[in-house]
């Protein structure tokens, strides 16, 4: 099981307006991945369904927010298999909690198309604090954020019984993601389709 959400340190062309709207995930453009080790060895993973709203405005950082949730269920190892396990009670437990979930508590603006947002991700029925450095790019009609961070995955009871010995599923978890945005009520759907 594998998590990545550290962003990447891009530079953006100064001619790149902050964002002062408003934005949503274009799923179909995007993803969001996970990282661990499983017994040493490197495991990876996507989540094909998320939905969330972005709202930046380095003029007015009063308003930027983010609220993004994950189907957990929609969890993509490349392997049923894993997949199964990965959506039963041992792990996300996906019958009685379908969704992880960010909601920010701050957005600091750090120049140059960087960001820096704290705040709350809650897995299972446990809540931490987290905090997600990130950047904004590509065009203005369609900007792109994308980083990377840290998770414990014991944290959130991500691996129960056997799988809490970190001998076998690592728990550090990097949580990765690259979003393209659209203008709210664009008419996007909010889930990544299967390569």
């Amino acid at each position: 099981m594998n998590a990545r959400l550290l962003l990447a340190a891009l530079v953006i062309p100064a001619a790149f307006p902050a964002l002062a709207d408003c934005w949503q995930p274009d799923a179909a453009a995007s993803e969001v991945r996970f990282a661990a080790t499983q017994a040493g060895a490197p495991i990876e993973g996507t989540f094909r369904s998320f939905t969330g709203r972005i709202c930046l405005d380095e003029g007015q950082p009063d308003r930027n927010a983010i609220d993004v949730t994950i189907d957990t269920g929609s969890v993509d190892m490349g392997l049923p298999e894993f997949d199964e396990a990965m959506r039963g009670a041992e792990f996300f437990d996906t019958a009685h909690w379908p969704a992880a979930r960010f909601i920010s508590t701050s957005v600091t603006a750090l120049g140059s198309g960087r960001y820096a947002a704290a705040g709350r991700f809650t897995i299972r029925d446990r809540t931490r604090d987290v905090e997600v450095p990130f950047t904004l790019s590509g065009a203005e009609g369609t900007p792109v954020i994308a980083g990377e961070t840290a998770i414990r995955r014991l944290d959130y009871d991500i691996g129960l019984g056997q799988w809490r010995d970190t001998r076998w599923v690592g728990d550090e978890v990097t949580l990765r993601f690259s979003v393209t945005l659209r203008a709210e009520d664009n008419g996007a759907g909010a889930t990544a389709p299967a390569p």
